[in-house]
């Protein structure tokens, strides 16, 4: 099995913008950037989460557990509810 490179930056893109909920859970640090098309999580360093195969994420909510989030309805609720932009 292959081993993925994580990519990690330590500034985000301009044009990110921060999710806080989405489907009643909370997170911290949860970032996507439309230009590069990316999910981001974490501080200081940010990581770039990858997209699976069945087009999910995974990110860490408030309360530090794992979820699993479908990328293209984390896209549509932040395109119709413009999140708070960083």
């Amino acid at each position: 099995m292959a081993s993925r490179k994580i990519e990690a930056v330590s500034e985000l893109p301009e044009d990110a913008i921060q999710i806080k909920q989405f489907k009643g859970k909370q997170y911290d640090e949860l970032f996507y950037s439309p230009s590069e098309d990316k999910f981001y999580q974490g501080q200081p360093k940010y990581k770039a989460l990858n997209i699976n195969v069945e087009g999910h994420i995974r990110v860490k909510t408030s309360d530090d557990r794992q979820v699993k989030v479908t990328a293209s309805a984390l896209k549509e609720y932040i395109s119709d509810n413009k999140a708070n932009s960083v």
